[in-house]
């Protein structure tokens, strides 16, 4: 008990000494919580990183789905004398961040920013734009993203062409509402899932041909309403109606 009494005093003795009040005054601050710190930089929006690039296809699959996009980037002016490249005021899909930097092999701006994993891109950028990377971007995108590639393969490029047209989304709900018209029930949701696979194989079985014939007639209904909605329009009426025929097969 003595010996607890002498301890006991020994340590008040020390906790009230000027050394340890100087020990507790310049003692460093401890480090900021770490939870504290990353809330506080939730309002910082992430750095842009880039699209992840699409995994080695087969040398059977990739001459197929190399084939399925340039006959898609012929539409997009990818082969004529300007090498793909346009510069149009008029097209809200040729401004990137109030600056008129055109278009690439179809690839707007902004779609090149997201691909590089930028916040933004250049004059430069878009006219340096190579065939081979505009390739990657629209398997990446177009392709691969919205799961044309579980469709069958004689309809992957007609969903494929509407897709980059009017976005993949569009591409696909015009798929689903054939296939709901022909008798082969599907959601029209402008996703690809289970449902929409099964019976697009069931359809393509059934009406081979048929079926491609019909999506482009569905394409150019859907041109017409949007001209009926904006009568200017009308001036993109014969190349819509060519790219969408141009898709047509012999039955």
């Amino acid at each position: 008990m003595k010996q607890w009494l002498t301890w006991l005093a020994d340590a008040l003795t020390f906790a009230l000494s000027p050394a340890r009040r100087e020990q507790v005054a310049t003692a460093p601050e401890p480090p900021a919580d770490d939870t504290e710190t990353r809330i506080a930089d939730d309002d910082t929006p992430p750095p842009p990183v880039p699209a992840p690039q699409p995994e080695p296809l087969a040398a059977d699959d990739a001459e197929r789905v190399n084939a399925l996009i340039d006959r898609m980037l012929k539409h997009e002016g990818a082969f004529d004398g300007n090498g793909g490249w346009q510069r149009w005021k008029s097209d809200r899909g040729n401004w990137h961040k109030g600056e008129l930097l055109g278009t690439k092999y179809g690839i707007i701006p902004d779609r090149l920013a997201e691909w590089r994993g930028t916040n933004a891109v250049t004059l430069d950028d878009m006219r340096n734009l190579t065939l081979e990377e505009a390739r990657q971007i629209y398997r990446s995108y177009y392709y691969e993203k919205p799961k044309i590639h579980l469709l069958p393969d004689a309809i992957e490029p007609v969903v494929f062409d509407l897709g980059v047209n009017a976005g993949p989304s569009r591409g696909i709900k015009e798929l689903q509402q054939v296939l709901t018209k022909a008798g082969f029930r599907c959601g029209v949701d402008g996703r690809i899932g289970p449902e929409t696979v099964n019976q697009a194989f069931k359809a393509h079985r059934a009406m081979g041909g048929y079926l491609i014939n019909a999506y482009c007639d569905e394409r150019i209904a859907f041109y017409e309403a949007i001209i009926r909605n904006r009568p200017a329009n009308a001036k993109f009426r014969r190349g819509w109606h060519r790219r969408a025929n141009s898709y047509r097969v012999d039955v």
